[in-house]
């Protein structure tokens, strides 16, 4: 009953994540095609603000529904008028603080702020809608929301766009978004809270979440250091190249990171005290996603030159490079919200605050490092945070979990045969000159080295697999 649930939470945790991720990839290509770098890197600066202030509103209360045992309405009450309170506070010190952000980055973008800030009101309604959905693992609900909120707002966008409205299409499809998601929730989950707020409940849920948002706070300066250090001291081009590089590759990787991790978050509370299973689903969680997207980050960069101009323009072409080093960063982002997950799981969210510190600081250390040589050292940076950040994670979850730490890193040797493969490749597709004979060449190289390598490793598990099947039959 247990691994039916999971298995049908992971099948619409995928139809919903990828449903929106594919649709929001159609119209963010049909939108940076009619607008350029340059209003996507004003919208960058917006999004590096409304991301900071968003991590408030949920105050880490929803995963501490999820934590809670015995949770009832009125913990479910005092945490959405907490929400609700915390996103009304920050939108009026949003609206207030506008013009102060707008003479920081010299960009003229205080009505923007006060505009897409309408967004963080809506999804402080929102967020324990979808907490209640989660705690049941009914992520069907969840995707059928989604998508038409998606495709509803991203049709608002590309008319508003269309119409020549620049930066305003990204700011009302953004809202829009918002709006759309929290209305399906309300008119489906017909839920309304109690009129009462427990102070009992509240320092209940605070006690667990509260570690979890001050990580969220350190995280999200974090990430965002990269979009405040462009927008300050680079162009707006730049800063557009980084955010379109990064919508396309850090960003799809955390939806597809998060249709296992928020339906197996729920799922291994049930394994609390069992430290096996929980090294054990975690190490196979590291190597499934490993082998994923391996071959699909190797064949995308060696044809991305290519793609960027086929699918975005040729005033996109210079996103190659960024590109190509958010892309392999991308193999370690999974990883690393996945060990970050077990310390949710066993209730260590001290543990957990210590190791985002940690990493953040490590972070933070390289980023001043590789900032001044501009949008490719950035990028750069990233790549090596990641890879050190998952080496730490991964430590420390060991440590926590009394597992061997140095079996958690087999995986690195994935990531070196990768880069042999893909420097072969490179070299060779340089030697072709004909665009269909390479991609020709690239998709069969590929795909035949992924397989030839990945047969000799798993030969034996899928042979004895395989004779099981036999016997059963």
């Amino acid at each position: 009953m247990v691994n039916s649930q999971l298995g049908k939470g992971i099948i619409w945790s995928a139809i919903d994540r990828f449903s929106v991720v594919g649709i929001q990839v159609v119209f963010e290509i049909l939108m940076a095609r009619i607008l350029s770098p340059q209003e996507y890197g004003l919208m960058g600066l917006l999004l590096v603000v409304i991301s900071f202030t968003q991590i408030f509103v949920d105050s880490g209360f929803g995963n501490a529904l999820i934590f809670k045992k015995g949770r009832t309405e009125t913990d479910f009450s005092t945490a959405f008028y907490t929400s609700v309170i915390t996103g009304l506070v920050i939108y009026i010190l949003l609206f207030l603080f506008a013009p102060y952000l707008s003479n920081f980055f010299n960009k003229e973008i205080t009505l923007y702020i006060r505009v897409i800030g309408i967004g963080i009101l809506l999804n402080s309604l929102a967020v324990i809608y979808k907490t209640r959905l989660t705690i049941i693992i009914d992520f069907k609900s969840q995707a059928k929301f989604s998508f038409f909120a998606v495709l509803i707002s991203g049709i608002i966008g590309i008319i508003i766009a269309y119409l020549g409205y620049g930066i305003w299409a990204l700011i009302c499809q953004n809202v829009a978004l918002a709006f759309f998601n929290l209305f399906f929730l309300y008119i489906n989950l017909k839920w309304l809270p109690k009129l009462e707020f427990s102070k009992r409940s509240f320092f209940d849920l605070f006690n667990y979440g509260s570690k979890l948002l001050y990580a969220a706070i350190i995280n999200a300066i974090y990430i965002n250091m990269n979009s405040v250090l462009l927008g300050k001291f680079y162009s707006t081009k730049a800063l557009g190249i980084y955010t379109k590089s990064y919508q396309f590759t850090i960003y799809p990787i955390s939806m597809l990171t998060g249709i296992i991790q928020r339906v197996f978050f729920p799922y291994l509370m049930k394994f609390q005290e069992d430290y096996n299973q929980l090294y054990s689903h975690n190490n196979k969680y590291n190597k499934l996603i490993f082998i994923i997207l391996l071959p699909i980050v190797t064949l995308v960069t060696l044809l991305s030159h290519f793609l960027i101009k086929l699918i975005l323009s040729d005033q996109w072409v210079n996103m190659t490079v960024p590109f190509n080093i958010l892309l392999v960063s991308t193999l370690f982002y999974p990883l690393i919200i996945m060990n970050m997950n077990i310390f949710q799981v066993i209730g260590k969210t001290s543990r957990f605050l210590f190791v985002e510190i940690l990493t953040k600081i490590i972070g933070l250390t390289i980023i001043i490092i590789f900032y001044n040589y501009g949008l490719i050292g950035i990028c750069i940076g990233i790549l090596i945070q990641f890879i050190l950040q998952y080496i730490v994670t991964s430590f420390f979850v060991a440590n926590s979990l009394q597992k061997n730490f140095y079996k958690t890193l087999n995986i690195l040797i994935y990531f070196l045969i990768a880069i042999i493969i893909y420097l072969i490749g490179d070299f060779i597709s340089r030697l072709i000159e004909n665009v269909f004979l390479k991609i020709l060449f690239a998709v069969t190289f590929i795909l035949l080295t992924y397989t030839g390598i990945f047969y000799k490793l798993y030969r034996l598990p899928i042979t004895n697999l395989y004779v099981k099947l036999i016997e059963k039959k």
